[in-house]
């Protein structure tokens, strides 16, 4: 069944491979992430940092503020994909880059 499902999953991202000649379509994806792995079908994950929101935590009896835990998700994701600003995305995307 694990087969099946990744055949399905597959088709439904040909379409975001690169193919010389043509312009590829943008996925965007907004969501939660749950767990990064190690990408199974060559795709490459790229955060926009500056796209990206968060709020104050709170661990404990300390508030961490917004910016510090925006700082260190972007440096985590970093293990996983690319962290870049959203013109460095727009350059990739456009092959500027």
């Amino acid at each position: 069944q694990q087969d099946a499902i990744n055949t399905r999953r597959l088709a439904q991202w040909t379409h975001a491979l690169a193919q010389p000649g043509k312009t590829n379509q943008l996925s965007l994806l907004i969501g939660e992430v749950k767990q990064l792995l190690p990408s199974r079908f060559g795709f490459k994950v790229v955060i926009a940092e500056d796209a990206c929101a968060t709020r104050d935590l709170r661990f404990g009896e300390t508030t961490v503020p917004a910016d510090h835990v925006h700082k260190a998700f972007m440096a985590a994701l970093k293990s996983y994909g690319d962290v870049m600003k959203s013109d460095e995305v727009i350059a990739l995307l456009a092959g500027e880059m």
